[in-house]
């Protein structure tokens, strides 16, 4: 991490991680004391160190630390105060470093939001670290949905020749939920991803020939939105895509659901948005950059802040 002045978000009903502790401390010896407890209300450390110049001679150069507790999801307003407090405090000392340190989510997307919003077009360089993860848990990652139709027979007779026909023991398959939906079609959910699903869906038709099963699409599935900029402007969206698939292909396995949008920004150069699975677009966001054409190319993700159209506070829609 850059050294630099540092904004340290932390929940105060927690001690700081021993990791993210261990590398602040590195430069602010001053917050060790706050390492093992939570605290209530912003705090300020600033630490001088003795340096060497170009010249050989010494100069003292002074970094600040904000350590800022959260407390609730929904306190945008207070991020954003906090946020425009630490801003003030460094006015004139335009081309500083700040390093913003989060763990914490989903509150590090306001964050990132307000900072957007309050550095933009100053010459402060701005750096917020997170862990990049999303709490989804594992049975949403993995459950899948089939569907048999029953063409207008009895529901409760459709079920009765499945459950006579398909062995769920010799194909390795377990329910999880057994539904009528409104057409009066057989819905089950399987635990096991979409391997378990085709297992299913296949032992049911060679058993029931005139059986119709579909998977349906997992409406677990997050979808992300990504930036990649600074594409070259003869790159397409085609081009993007492949290159996308190219790189998240490997680890991830399987069909990626991908859609790309490219627009032309200041530079002559083009800005892409892209719409990815979840899994793709973090394994994209942890490579930080894509290489697509001669450039590599930098990738964030699309943080969407809630924000009142009345008062224009943060954190709600309407006043």
């Amino acid at each position: 991490m850059d050294p630099g002045d540092m904004v340290l978000f932390v929940d105060p009903e927690k001690a700081i991680e021993e990791n993210l502790a261990r590398e602040v401390s590195a430069h602010f010896t001053d917050i060790r004391p706050l390492v093992r407890k939570g605290i209530a209300e912003m705090r300020h450390i600033k630490e001088t160190t003795e340096m060497v110049n170009e010249d050989g001679g010494k100069e003292e150069k002074t970094n600040h630390l904000w350590v800022v507790p959260l407390t609730t999801v929904h306190e945008a307003d207070r991020i954003y105060n906090q946020i425009e407090e630490i801003k003030s405090k460094i006015t004139g000392n335009e081309g500083k470093k700040i390093n913003m340190i989060t763990t914490e989510y989903p509150k590090d997307r306001y964050i990132r939001k307000c900072t957007e919003a309050l550095f933009h077009k100053t010459e402060t360089q701005v750096t917020i670290w997170n862990n990049c993860t999303d709490k989804v848990t594992k049975e949403q990652e993995n459950t899948q949905k089939i569907i048999m139709r029953t063409d207008g027979k009895d529901y409760a007779n459709a079920l009765k020749s499945i459950k006579e026909t398909v062995n769920l023991d010799r194909i390795g398959v377990q329910i999880k939920n057994i539904s009528k939906t409104a057409r009066g079609d057989v819905l089950m959910e399987i635990p096991g991803g979409k391997q378990k699903a085709q297992a299913l869906k296949g032992a049911i038709e060679k058993e029931n020939n005139e059986s119709k099963v579909e998977i349906r699409r997992d409406t677990s599935i997050i979808y992300i939105y990504i930036y990649i900029s600074d594409i070259e402007a003869d790159i397409e969206e085609d081009n993007v895509k492949y290159e996308i698939i190219n790189n998240v292909r490997k680890p991830l396995d399987g069909e990626i659901h991908i859609e790309v949008k490219i627009r032309t920004n200041r530079n002559g150069n083009q800005n892409a948005m892209v719409i990815l699975d979840r899994d793709a677009a973090r394994e994209i966001i942890r490579m930080g950059s894509i290489k697509i054409g001669w450039m590599s190319c930098r990738v964030r993700s699309r943080i969407s802040l809630t924000r009142c159209y009345k008062c224009l506070g943060f954190g709600h829609y309407t006043a």
